[in-house]
């Protein structure tokens, strides 16, 4: 299926011959514009409201679909951060200002994940994926992980050493 797509010289692309033309010939496409790098190289994405990300780099065009996003390096000290299209099960890391931050997770439909300040080892991910041939559930059940650990580290918290040594005072005043 064909799509145009307002680029941000103020051309169109057309999907399916990935041409760009002054004039689209049906309507267009939805989308936000996300620029930024993958590793040194310029990256431009277009996500599209039906959860398609067109990317442009290394004067490539690719069109995928959208399984979830994740955020790593995001601090108020530093102007970048680093977000990670998960791309039919392919992690790409593009590095973003982090003013985009917000406009992407207000536009995706899909799962968002905070992954902290460390960037993850998503080579790794990736090659476990293929190895073990994860599906979308598998990715987040990965990354979602660590908030369950940490709501259960949560219920821990309600623990009071006081009342243990209440309850051992009753047990020794029966004997």
């Amino acid at each position: 299926m064909s799509m145009f797509l307002k680029l941000k010289d103020g051309k169109y692309l057309e999907t399916s011959t990935w041409k760009s033309v002054s004039t689209p010939n049906n309507p267009v496409t939805k989308n936000l514009y996300i620029p930024g790098i993958n590793g040194v190289s310029s990256m431009d994405i277009y996500i599209t409201d039906t959860n398609q990300v067109i990317s442009y780099c290394k004067k490539k065009w690719r069109q995928s679909s959208l399984w979830l996003v994740g955020f790593q390096r995001v601090n108020k000290r530093i102007k970048l951060c680093d977000v990670i299209w998960l791309l039919d099960g392919e992690p790409v890391v593009q590095s973003i200002d982090k003013t985009h931050v917000e406009k992407i997770c207000n536009f995706v439909s899909c799962h968002v994940y905070m992954c902290g300040l460390d960037p993850l080892p998503w080579n790794k991910f990736y090659k476990d994926a293929q190895r073990y041939g994860w599906k979308q559930e598998d990715w987040h059940h990965l990354l979602s992980e660590d908030s369950e650990e940490e709501c259960n580290d949560s219920d821990d918290s309600d623990w009071n050493p006081d009342e243990e040594d209440e309850e051992d005072e009753e047990d020794e005043d029966e004997y």
